[in-house]
C-alpha cells in the first residue's frame, strides 16, 4: 500500500480532460518521478495534491484513508508542500520571512521576533546544505537559482509527509541542479514527487518513475532498471529537432557596444552569462532598470533608459524565462495582450489608435506571432506553457529569448525552435540567452560569453 494513492482521478477544464482516470501512488520513503509531454496532466495532478484544484471524480488516499484536499490549507494539514517551476514568491519580503511564514518565532510577549525568526530560517537552510544563503535579503534581490532553492526549502518545511517539486530543476545550471538533487534527497524525511522534462535528472534522483500521456498513467518504471529511451517511448515524445538553419544576414539592427554585441537582421546570436549578470542586462535593455551609462542603438537610433514600453516603441520583443510573471497580464484576452505589442507603433496622425489596435478588428495582431489559439477572446492564461511569451513577439525587429525552452517538453521545444527560425527568416534579429549548450549550438550563428 502506498503512503499516498490517487485512483481514477479525472479533472476537466472547459471540456478538456487534463486528467482522465489517472492512477498514481507514492510509497513510504521513496522519491517518485512524474514525466510526460506538455498537457499530459502532471501539473494538474500536483495541483490536486496541493489543494489548488479539486478532482471531478476519483479518490485520494493517505495511509489507506480516503481524504478530501479542497484547499491549500488542507494540503498543509496533511503535510503536503509544493515547490513550483515559476516563482510563487512575494518579491518585497525577505527570504527568511517567506520561508518561515506561519512558523515565525515569538518573543516573550507573543510578538513575532524577527531576530529569532531569521536565526531559525538560517538554521533550517543550513540543515538543507544551503550554508551562507542570504536569508535576510529581499526576495527580489535573489538570483533565479536562489529563488528556486528558497521555494524548495519552503516546500520541504511545509511538506512533512510529501513534497512535490514541479519542474523546479528547469533552467538551472548543472551545478545548481546538483544542489537541488541534494535538497530533494533531503526531503526523504518525508517523501517526494519530482516532475521534470529532464529524463536524465529524473533517473538520477528518483526511485520510481511514472509516465503520463493524455491524463492517464501509461507506465511505472523502477529508475535503477529503466533507461531514458523506454520512458520517452512510453510518453510518445521524441527528442527535439533543430530546424535547418537559413541565415539571411541584413543590416545592423541592434548594437550593444559594452558587451561587443552587434545584431544583424536575420541573425541569431547566443549569449552565455551568469544568472545575475543576465538579469541585469535584460532589465537594462527593456527599460525595467535605469541606465547610468552605456546607451545602445536600435536601427540607428540611440536608446536610453526608460519604461518597458520604450522597448516596445523601439521594436524590441522579449520572451522571458518567467513568461507568466514578467511578460503578460494574464487576465487580458489574447487579442488585447497581443495588440499591446503593436500599440506603440500606432500613428494617431494617420488614423491609428490604441483602441483601434485592440478593439477595432482592422487587423489581427496574433497573426504576427506563432501563438496557436482558436479564440482571440479567451484569457491569455488559457494558452499552453510555451505560447504566452509568443504574444509579445509580433511587430518587432529584435527579439530576446531568455531560456525559451525551459519547462517545455521535446515536441514543444521543436515548435519553439521552428518559431525562432521563422522569425529569423522574416528578418528579425534574435538574441538567445540559454544554459542549454545543445540549444545554443543548434540555433545560433555565433555566441558571446560574458563573465
Amino acid at each position: 500500500m502506498g503512503l499516498i494513492e490517487l485512483s481514477g482521478v479525472t479533472k476537466a477544464f472547459g471540456g478538456i480532460k487534463a486528467l482522465d482516470g489517472a492512477d498514481f501512488d507514492v510509497r513510504a520513503g521513496e522519491v517518485h518521478g512524474l514525466v510526460g509531454a506538455n498537457g499530459a496532466g502532471k501539473t494538474t495532478l500536483a495541483h490536486v495534491l496541493a489543494g489548488i484544484v479539486s478532482p471531478d471524480s476519483g479518490s485520494v488516499r493517505i495511509d489507506g484513508k480516503a481524504v478530501s484536499i479542497s484547499s491549500v490549507a488542507d494540503a498543509q494539514k496533511f503535510g503536503i508542500g509544493v515547490a513550483y517551476q515559476t516563482g510563487q514568491l512575494l518579491p518585497t519580503i525577505t527570504a527568511a520571512q517567506y520561508l518561515m511564514l506561519g512558523h515565525e518565532e515569538k518573543g516573550p510577549l507573543g510578538v513575532i521576533s524577527e531576530r529569532k525568526t531569521n536565526a531559525s530560517a538560517r538554521a533550517f537552510l543550513d540543515r538543507l546544505g544551503l550554508n551562507g544563503f542570504p536569508a535576510e535579503a529581499a526576495i527580489e534581490h535573489l538570483t533565479e537559482a536562489e529563488k528556486k532553492f528558497l521555494g524548495a526549502a519552503r516546500a520541504i518545511l511545509v511538506g512533512t509527509r510529501l513534497v512535490v517539486f514541479d519542474d523546479t530543476a528547469a533552467g538551472l545550471t548543472q551545478e545548481d541542479a546538483a544542489r537541488l538533487s541534494h535538497l530533494i534527497r533531503t526531503a526523504r524525511n518525508g517523501e517526494a514527487i519530482v516532475i521534470s522534462h529532464d529524463i536524465s535528472f529524473i533517473l538520477g534522483v528518483c526511485d520510481r518513475v511514472t509516465a503520463l500521456c493524455d491524463g492517464r498513467r501509461v507506465g511505472t518504471f523502477e529508475a535503477s532498471a529503466a533507461n531514458a529511451g523506454e520512458i520517452v517511448r512510453a510518453i510518445g515524445n521524441p527528442p527535439a529537432v533543430f530546424p535547418e538553419r537559413v541565415t539571411l544576414k541584413g543590416g545592423v539592427i541592434l548594437s550593444l557596444p559594452e558587451i561587443g554585441l552587434e545584431l544583424r537582421a536575420g541573425e541569431t546570436v547566443g549569449v552565455k552569462a551568469p544568472g545575475g549578470l543576465k538579469e541585469k542586462l535584460l532589465k537594462l535593455i527593456v527599460g525595467v532598470d535605469p541606465r547610468d551609462r552605456g546607451d545602445f542603438s536600435m536601427m540607428g537610433f540611440t536608446i536610453r533608459s526608460g519604461p518597458p514600453r520604450g522597448a516596445v516603441r523601439h521594436r524590441i520583443g522579449l520572451s522571458d524565462d518567467e513568461r507568466k510573471l514578467g511578460v503578460l497580464a494574464l487576465y487580458l484576452t489574447i487579442r488585447k495582450r497581443a495588440a499591446y505589442a503593436c500599440v506603440e507603433r500606432s500613428d494617431p496622425g494617420s488614423g491609428g489608435s490604441a483602441f483601434g489596435a485592440i478593439f477595432g478588428g482592422r487587423r489581427n495582431p496574433v497573426q504576427e506571432t506563432a501563438a496557436t489559439t482558436g479564440n482571440l477572446f479567451e484569457p491569455s492564461d488559457a494558452l499552453g506553457g510555451r505560447n504566452p511569451g509568443e504574444l509579445m513577439l509580433g511587430n518587432v525587429d529584435a527579439v530576446i529569448f531568455d531560456e525559451p525552452s525551459r519547462g517545455a517538453d521535446e515536441s514543444a521545444k521543436t515548435e519553439i525552435y521552428n518559431l525562432m527560425n521563422e522569425l529569423a527568416r522574416r528578418g528579425k534579429g534574435i538574441i538567445l540567452f540559454s544554459l542549454d549548450e545543445s540549444e545554443i549550438e543548434g540555433m545560433c550563428d555565433r555566441t558571446i560569453t560574458l563573465e
